[in-house]
């Protein structure tokens, strides 16, 4: 009897350590990845329910054709970039809806579009001097949308929290 078995008994063996050790090293990499995903779901799961927008204080003319608006940050989570906040006029006299990208006041755009006109705080004095730029909890962005009507406006910051608000114009 020769050692022909023996040794095809051992890399069979090795072979299956190997093969073994491969699948418990993608087993483990697939649940660290899975885990991670899992965490960052959740994380922008509880940024999006500790944010909280409300819009106020609508006002517009509808001969000179804007509506201004105060969106207020009443949660927890700073909104970093004001800039992404989407913002949706519908009009209900015509049945209209706009997507109104943000632009800088004076940028002149030709279709409907937003504007920050300033970031106060609701504590008077304050004005945006805590990181300036970015919407803290408890500061409101005076804000202008062109054109109006009889509009519903949506605001949506990039978490996905949003906020509405339906408003007749009088005059």
């Amino acid at each position: 009897m020769g050692f022909g078995p023996v040794i095809a008994t051992a890399m069979s063996v090795i072979v299956l350590l190997a093969a073994g050790y491969m699948l418990v090293s993608g087993i483990t990499n697939s649940s660290d990845t899975t885990g991670m995903a899992l965490k960052e779901a959740s994380d922008r799961h509880l940024q999006q329910e500790n944010t909280l927008l409300t819009i106020g204080n609508l006002s517009g003319n509808r001969t000179s054709g804007y509506l201004t608006f105060n969106l207020n940050n009443a949660g927890n989570e700073k909104i970093d970039n004001v800039s992404q906040i989407d913002v949706i006029v519908k009009f209900t006299n015509p049945d209209e809806s706009w997507w109104c990208p943000n632009q800088a006041p004076g940028a002149g755009s030709a279709g409907p579009y937003w504007t920050c006109v300033q970031i106060t705080s609701v504590t008077p004095g304050i004005g945006d001097s805590i990181n300036p730029g970015m919407l803290d909890p408890g500061e409101v962005v005076n804000a202008s949308a062109f054109p109006s009507n009889n509009v519903w406006v949506q605001a949506t910051a990039p978490d996905g929290a949003s906020a509405t608000y339906l408003w007749t114009i009088n005059n």
